[in-house]
């Protein structure tokens, strides 16, 4: 299946959650999924608003993101 291959023990498909970095607070999705990708090589998969515990996956291309929101990768260096 498609999650067991992305999950496998193999370097460089860690998941991981991250708070959203400042600089992109107020952003459209599209645009911190394109910077996060061509930056570290990081794929956005959800984000998780902070402190309500809402995940929405896949979010459409015009999501804002805001203050406290948490993102949900697989990759990247750092």
């Amino acid at each position: 299946n498609v999650v067991a291959e992305l999950l496998k023990a193999r370097s460089g498909n860690d998941l991981n959650k991250r708070p959203l970095p400042a600089e992109l607070v107020g952003r459209p999705f599209l645009e911190v999924l394109t910077r996060l990708k061509a930056q570290n090589g990081a794929l956005v998969l959800a984000v998780q608003r902070g402190g309500r515990g809402e995940v929405v996956t896949n979010p459409a291309a015009d999501f804002v993101l805001q203050a406290g929101d948490e993102l949900v990768l697989v990759g990247g260096s750092g």
